[in-house]
């Protein structure tokens, strides 16, 4: 069977002959504007393909070696897509293209960028995200009309100013997972950045800039080595009150508890302050966030995600439960909490609850009452016996039990109909044997506890017992829901008529 190529809804073959059918057509053909050809082996462009009129190109996951220069000759092209392909570099000639305004060629072999490029004035979003780059050409910076930048995922060792301060226009920038150490500089675009993600890099420090953005909704510097005495620069992040930020992550940093500049976050609905699991078991203390006290967050009433595992969290405050009640994620991975508050019951919203790797010896009877959870993760804790009330959880998909000390199969198991993943290995009574002898295992438990360890084990490896919760970060696709908590904007094909109404991850 041979490959095809897609113009919007007409299918041609790849490497052969338009048919008499096809010329027949006529204008037919030739007035389609989008060319698909993505996730076909292609090495090279198909001698078939008419460009004419072409608007839109997407090669995406192919094996281009070289950048097809057949490309650069379309002055009518507004949104190109390369990205997952083998190219090393970008010849001269794609400055030629004058109309284009999306432009992707992340997941590549790139270590240059041609200072031609700069000749593309209209772009409005670059995506150069997982390559090799160690620079971006100053000239750059005459791409007045960029909003979105994406340059994450590279080495980048100096900010590219010719980039970043280019445009006054940037909404979203991405410049995360490189070797900054430094930011110092304020760029043209603070005062309209509504997402910045300098995550993953070696700043050491908050620039004075950062912590006065007031359009700023999503702001994520976790994973620096903030360093700056006597005083954590964290500690003021936000001197001025921040309406806008919604998403906030300073996971792995340094911080020595909340930073009491929450309290000007009113709208926060996501707040990420914890460790990276793998990097806290190597006792890295200068980067390691420690969370003895959570007071600054009780204020945030919006506030839907929040995840601060490995801090060593001792407690939760007794009003934990009924001060944040639009709760939808908790992750409270290894830490050493002993008990839960009362007034669990008040959870109406509550899809995840993350509390693996702790010291629980027991779970409260009004978790039952929370009939919005999804998924509940207790492995790795001191649990002897747990309450029926879990059994009236209609909605739940997910149940961790493994490494604890039950001496019996919880009898409200058989009662969770929708359960998908259940793993109730390493406890005090023998799976199998049980399975035999009084039938309490679900039908197709082998393959729930399969999947449960595969998906695990494909995010982290365990560091308590023989097996670890995932990382705050992950996205897991075990529960069935998307997370909306992490942003990794590495692909987009954007539809041009309807810009305005996307969102940046649909860009990037």
């Amino acid at each position: 069977m041979s490959r095809t190529y897609t113009i919007e809804n007409s299918c041609v073959p790849v490497n052969m002959e338009i048919s008499k059918e096809e010329k027949a057509k006529g204008d037919s053909v030739a007035h389609k504007t989008e060319l698909n050809l993505t996730n076909l082996g292609l090495s090279e462009m198909p001698k078939t393909v008419i460009l004419e009129n072409i608007v839109r190109i997407n090669l995406e996951r192919n094996n281009f070696a070289e950048f097809p220069l057949v490309i650069c000759s379309l002055e009518r092209l507004k949104s190109l897509n390369v990205a997952s392909n083998k190219i090393k570099v970008l010849p001269n000639e794609v400055g030629n293209l004058c109309e284009l305004e999306y432009f992707n060629c992340s997941d590549n072999c790139l270590e240059t960028f041609p200072s031609s490029f700069s000749m593309v004035t209209k772009l409005v979003a670059l995506n150069v995200s997982k390559n090799s780059l160690v620079s971006i050409p100053d000239e750059m910076k005459s791409l007045k009309k960029l909003e979105i930048v994406n340059l994450s995922h590279n080495k980048l060792k100096e900010v590219p100013l010719g980039v970043v301060c280019g445009s006054s226009f940037i909404s979203h920038l991405h410049i995360s997972y490189n070797i900054l150490t430094d930011f110092s500089k304020e760029p043209k675009c603070s005062s309209s950045l509504k997402s910045l993600m300098v995550n993953n890099n070696r700043l050491t420090e908050v620039p004075v800039w950062m912590r006065c953005l007031q359009g700023v909704e999503e702001l994520c510097l976790s994973n620096n080595p903030f360093s700056h005495v006597p005083h954590h620069p964290l500690d003021d992040l936000m001197p001025l009150p921040s309406l806008t930020l919604t998403k906030l992550s300073m996971s792995y940093c340094g911080l020595k508890n909340l930073p009491k500049s929450l309290k000007n976050m009113p709208n926060l609905s996501c707040l990420e302050a914890g460790n990276d699991p793998q990097s806290y078991f190597k006792c890295e203390q200068k980067v390691s966030n420690i969370m003895w006290d959570l007071t600054p967050a009780m204020c945030l009433s919006f506030l839907k995600e929040l995840r601060l595992p490995y801090v060593g969290l001792p407690v939760l405050p007794d009003d934990f439960w009924t001060s944040l009640n639009n709760l939808e994620i908790i992750g409270l991975e290894g830490n050493v909490i002993v008990w839960l508050p009362d007034g669990l019951s008040s959870q109406k919203h509550l899809r995840r609850l993350l509390l693996s790797c702790n010291r629980l010896a027991l779970v409260p009877n009004e978790i039952g009452a929370v009939k919005s959870l999804k998924e509940l993760r207790l492995d790795g804790n001191k649990l002897h016996e747990l309450p029926d009330s879990i059994g009236s959880l209609e909605n739940l998909t997910y149940l961790d039990l493994y490494d604890n000390e039950l001496s019996e199969i919880p009898p409200f198991i058989c009662n969770l109909s929708h359960l998908e993943f259940l793993d109730l290995e390493y406890n005090q009574f023998n799976v199998e044997e049980s399975e035999n002898k009084d039938n309490k295992i679900p039908k197709g438990y082998d393959a729930m506890r399969e999947g449960l360890r595969v998906k695990l084990c494909q995010q982290n490896s365990r560091h308590v017992g023989s097996k670890d919760c995932p990382s705050f970060n992950d996205l897991d696709a075990d529960s069935g829901d998307e997370d909306e908590g992490s942003s990794d904007w590495s692909d987009y094909q954007p539809n041009l008529e309807e810009r305005k109404g996307l969102t940046a991850r649909e860009y990037l």
